[in-house]
């Protein structure tokens, strides 16, 4: 949804979730961790270029992303390399599960609406778990940095790169789609 209708726990939620998490579980594992192993953290497309209606998010995945590279030039003397796996969609059932914590049955049930058009967009979209299991094994084999899941994610990620300005307008323009097609509350 949009930012400023963010309640101050929705936003502390993913921030938690995606980033701290991850940055406390990998200071817990990392002084028993060997040589040549491999840290994984799923960061998300959006950690590469933000999507709107995704700010608390795409800032957890952001601060991932940066997190991993940090991770990455300090570890490489110890022979550790870190990896951030940027999926866009992945089919999971998130969506569903996430309206069924809302308290408030009103806006579980438009909530639940949006959700319902949006698990359509991850069908179409989505990529299947055991897949996204298959591309991050390989990926550990060949020793990237970072992983990019699909087609186009990677176009808009080098187009990002490419010209920033070009890649807003169209993260705007599918922003605005969304707001048009009811995806967002």
């Amino acid at each position: 949804g949009r930012f400023e209708a963010l309640s101050l726990e929705s936003i502390a939620r993913p921030l938690d979730v995606n980033l701290v998490a991850a940055v406390r579980l990998t200071r817990l594992v990392l002084p028993k961790m060997p040589r040549g192993a491999c840290i994984v953290n799923i960061a998300s497309a959006s950690g590469l270029m933000a999507p709107g209606g995704l700010a608390a998010y795409a800032a957890s995945k952001f601060g991932l992303v940066g997190f991993s590279e940090a991770l990455r030039v300090e570890l490489a003397d110890r022979d550790i390399s870190v990896m951030a796996v940027c999926p866009a969609f992945v089919r999971t059932g998130i969506l569903a599960k996430s309206a069924d914590q809302l308290g408030d049955k009103e806006r579980q049930r438009a909530v639940s609406a949006a959700g319902a058009r949006r698990a359509e967009m991850l069908e179409t979209w989505g990529i299947e778990v055991d897949a996204l299991a298959r591309q991050i094994a390989t990926g550990i084999e060949r020793g990237d940095r970072v992983i990019v899941t699909s087609l186009w994610a990677k176009t808009l990620v080098l187009l990002r790169r490419v010209s920033p300005r070009a890649a807003e307008w169209v993260m705007r323009a599918g922003w605005l789609r969304m707001v048009k097609k009811g995806l967002v509350e």
